[in-house]
């Protein structure tokens, strides 16, 4: 394995290392001092907020069946609200619904979201 020696090296290699213990684990590294040339990642909450919260594909068959792509959980804010409810009115009219969630890296369905899908939305997980 290469040497980190640096925390630029580090925040490279960290991520392949703990993806072999499971797949959500996230490293970042800033450089206050980069330069114009280096590309710049994307704050996950910001990203979500440009990219519906989420909701990536929502596509009702001809059967009447609901796919829906979802790859991110949001903080609770104004903008996930509406977003969930937008979506909720497409997919609830539906006779099926299936949610996709092979691309989300981790989350809970949150609470604004189980209380469309379930008639006694309680506890959905635990993570001890």
């Amino acid at each position: 394995m290469k040497k980190a020696d640096t925390p630029k090296v580090v925040a490279r290699l960290l991520p392949k290392v703990l993806k072999q213990h499971g797949k959500n684990f996230i490293v970042g590294w800033h450089n206050p001092n980069r330069s114009q040339d280096e590309p710049r990642y994307e704050y996950w909450l910001t990203k979500l907020n440009r990219k519906n919260s989420g909701f990536s594909q929502i596509e009702v068959s001809e059967v009447n069946i609901t796919y829906t792509d979802f790859w991110g959980f949001d903080h609770v804010s104004e903008t996930l609200r509406k977003h969930i409810e937008v979506a909720m009115a497409l997919i609830l009219v539906t006779a099926a619904i299936i949610v996709d969630l092979r691309n989300n890296g981790d989350g809970s369905i949150d609470r604004l979201t189980r209380r469309y899908l379930f008639d006694n939305p309680s506890l959905s997980n635990s993570i001890y």
